[in-house]
């Protein structure tokens, strides 16, 4: 199946990014190639005018792929199709595709805009950032298939515009990523817990720290923080405020292997973020050997089975986030660890490019 595949998302760079670049989407197409999935062109949309000054159209090869930066000619949501085609195409990029694949509401308008026509069929993928936005119901309404990229973003958006997504596409890690679990050494002793995220709000850093310190006033506990972010000061300051100093172990943004090697070193995965899609970092965590904390009704849930092998926080209050790490404290450790890494196998990168291949050509179906 061919197709076009439009989204703000898909990095030209080969990596994560302090700014919370991810490389998931990219990887999935890349690697959905093998099922059938032909994407051979990327259009990134941004607003001629936007805070850094005028965007500039810009064409990046990455691999068998290219990606066109370009703006559209005018301001705001008010802009003028025909002279972004146009450009596009001054661009040397193709509109005479039928299939178009949209991560993110705020890429389906301008889509649609510029590529929409009686044969031209779409694919929209739902993100959790795309609940609060404006477009949400236009994109679902106008698409010929609508995916999500969690099973708890399948109940969210129903929650939200009362439609039921037509399936699941979910990211996977390398299967020679995840760990030989007999090699994996904890010690006794203190509860090792690692924390890795962009330092965002929605991460609830301070909250879970607040919940570290409640469990630390009776029972030792280590924590390796990585990461980097716009509350990097109130994070240094709630550290300060709680007493945690000696035990939090601040790295800051490292490269993914060093991260790895953080949650190899660890038993516990600390992040009760919400709203989330399935941040990658839960399934490298579990392939690690880690059990992970997650927020209920995101992320992750749906994957792991709150006390079976993960945890689920009800809310970001850090009572609740406290009682998911006294429960694995107090619990059999070794045995949920087990449970956890064997139920990473069936969330690899191939098993994850197979499905995102075969969901996306329902949309043949579909017309």
């Amino acid at each position: 199946m061919d197709a076009l595949l439009c989204t703000r998302i898909y990095p030209s760079g080969a990596s994560r990014t302090v700014e919370g670049g991810t490389v998931a989407v990219r990887e999935l197409v890349e690697q959905a190639s093998a099922f059938g999935l032909n994407v051979r062109e990327v259009v990134r949309f941004s607003p001629l005018v936007c805070r850094e000054g005028v965007s500039l159209p810009r064409r990046h090869q990455v691999g068998p792929v290219t990606l066109y930066d370009v703006p559209r000619i005018g301001v705001g949501d008010v802009f003028s199709a025909a002279l972004t085609r146009r450009l596009l195409v001054r661009m040397g990029a193709r509109l005479d595709h039928r299939h178009i694949i949209v991560h993110m509401a705020r890429s389906f308008y301008p889509a649609y805009r510029v590529f929409g026509g009686p044969d031209t069929r779409f694919v929209y993928i739902v993100h959790s950032n795309d609940l609060v936005q404006p477009r949400l119901r236009m994109a679902v309404e106008q698409s010929d298939l609508v995916l999500a990229r969690s099973g708890p973003l399948l109940e969210q958006l129903r929650q939200v515009t009362g439609f039921t997504a037509d399936g699941v596409v979910f990211s996977g890690i390398p299967e020679e990523e995840i760990c030989d679990l007999s090699r994996k050494v904890v010690a006794p002793g203190a509860l090792r817990l690692v924390m890795a995220c962009k330092f965002h709000p929605s991460k609830h850093i301070v909250a879970a720290l607040e919940a570290v310190a409640r469990v630390a006033r009776h029972a030792p506990v280590s924590v390796e923080l990585f990461g980097d972010g716009q509350l990097r000061q109130e994070v240094d300051a709630a550290i300060a405020r709680l007493g945690l100093g000696g035990i939090v172990k601040r790295h800051g943004f490292r490269p993914r292997h060093e991260v790895l090697a953080g949650m190899f070193r660890s038993e516990l995965f600390l992040m009760p973020s919400a709203p989330e899609t399935l941040g990658l970092a839960y399934l490298e965590a579990m392939a690690q050997g880690c059990v992970v904390v997650g927020h209920r009704g995101w992320g992750v849930d749906g994957i792991v089975t709150h006390g079976v092998d993960g945890f689920l926080a009800e809310s970001h209050d850090p009572a609740d986030i406290a009682a998911c790490l006294e429960a694995y404290r107090q619990g059999d450790r070794a045995e949920m660890r087990s449970r956890s890494h064997q139920l990473v196998h069936a969330y690899t990168s191939r098993r994850a490019a197979e499905n995102y291949a075969s969901q996306v050509a329902r949309v043949t179906l579909a017309s």
